[in-house]
């Protein structure tokens, strides 16, 4: 069914939550150091957060207009609960090349934090009451085998795991440390690949669930999957799940990028994928430096029993995952509340997203800002990871 909605625009709106209940964060948060990537006063000023719902973004230092995109809809859609992402900080990482030639290393790494940029994306964070954590990087001594190093860059507090994995362990921190966000409903999307098309508040229970709850019953999940167009023989997972777990079922894929329920559900789905990390990152068996095994993870968690949740298909009428390739118009119902690009945003995506709000360009917006920070985000595959996965699936095939 094709829906309709109004072209907005995100550059005026921000919110006073001076009003609600708060729980105040940390005051000794992080400090840069690094006057070339950030100085002491672009420091995000700390967020209180209030008791209600919860929106954590996954992926890490991305452009104003990136941010512009996911914050910005997501505030016009009417919600007015937290919002919790992370920004990358430098105090750990060695600027020279000595650290970036690691013949263990994928690629290079990349980091260019422009000062204006970064400034400007502060400012909107502040006007917007974005809640950001800091993410301290090394790339001093990130002692991952050899086959699950990806950039050369690691998390400090996390040293031998990928960045992606890194997401789930600092959004299960985030979410245990805010305890008024336990009560509330919980969002786990990627940042540069989702838009909001009516507030994620508005669907918080189903019908189905709301008279369960009525009714005291005891077996009421508190989750919600969604699946996507394929299923698990498909390249993003067959792979990782074949090899590590001799996975075989034939049954639909779900999404990693979509991950809905209330704060305790939430935090016990973290904890569990956390969990899942480490057993992963014992077996050499599981041991890869291609991306995207998170979302094996998910899957094999499910069907494998660990992990309850209610399943969706994927245009529903709370979100719709939408593959590359497929138009966007055709693939949203009506009442769709979020729309996310699967396997990362392209130019179909970004073309959509362009027709639905108007950017006002800054100085800062067309200033080069890239950070491997980027690769956090759920469901994140290099082209290259594509062409070997794909590979792979053609050999078992003949």
């Amino acid at each position: 069914m094709n829906a309709s909605f109004t072209k907005i625009n995100i550059n005026s709106q921000s919110y006073d939550h001076s009003q609600s209940t708060h729980e105040h964060g940390n005051q000794n948060q992080h400090k840069p150091t690094h006057g070339h990537l950030t100085t002491p006063q672009d420091e995000p000023s700390s967020i209180p957060m209030q008791k209600g719902d919860t929106v954590i973004g996954f992926g890490a230092d991305y452009d104003l207009k990136t941010y512009q995109q996911f914050i910005g809809s997501l505030r016009n859609s009417g919600y007015t609960g937290n919002i919790v992402i992370g920004m990358g900080s430098y105090d750990g990482y060695q600027h020279d090349d000595t650290h970036t030639k690691n013949t263990n290393t994928k690629t290079k790494v990349n980091i260019r934090i422009d000062p204006i940029a970064r400034r400007e994306i502060l400012s909107y964070l502040r006007e917007q009451n974005v809640s950001v954590k800091m993410i301290p990087v090394t790339n001093k001594y990130c002692n991952a085998p050899h086959e699950m190093k990806d950039n050369g860059i690691c998390l400090e507090e996390l040293q031998g795991w990928k960045l992606a994995w890194g997401s789930f362990f600092l959004a299960e921190k985030w979410l245990r440390d805010c305890k008024v966000c336990h009560s509330g409903q919980v969002l786990l999307v990627p940042v540069h690949s989702t838009f909001f098309l009516h507030s994620p508040s508005s669907l918080s229970l189903s019908h189905e669930r709301e008279r369960e709850h009525d009714q005291g019953k005891d077996n009421t999940i508190g989750l919600d999957f969604y699946e996507t167009q394929f299923d698990t023989q498909d390249w993003r997972v067959n792979m990782f799940l074949s090899k590590c777990k001799g996975f075989q079922w034939d049954v639909p894929l779900l999404s990693s990028a979509v991950v809905k329920g209330d704060g305790m559900s939430i935090l016990f789905y973290l904890e569990t994928m956390v969990g899942e990390m480490y057993n992963w990152a014992d077996q050499e068996k599981c041991h890869s430096i291609l991306q995207g095994d998170e979302m094996a993870m998910h899957n094999y968690l499910f069907y494998n029993g660990a992990i309850r949740a209610k399943v969706h298909p994927p245009s529903s009428n709370f979100v719709s995952l939408v593959p590359k390739g497929v138009s966007y118009e055709n693939s949203i119902n009506e009442g769709t509340r979020v729309v996310v690009a699967l396997d990362g945003p392209n130019d179909s995506f970004s073309s959509w997203v362009a027709t639905k709000q108007e950017v006002k360009e800054t100085q800062g917006t067309s200033r080069l800002h890239s950070s491997p920070l980027r690769e956090m985000a759920m469901e994140y595959f290099h082209q290259e990871d594509f062409a070997v996965l794909s590979k792979w699936m053609d050999t078992r095939r003949q």
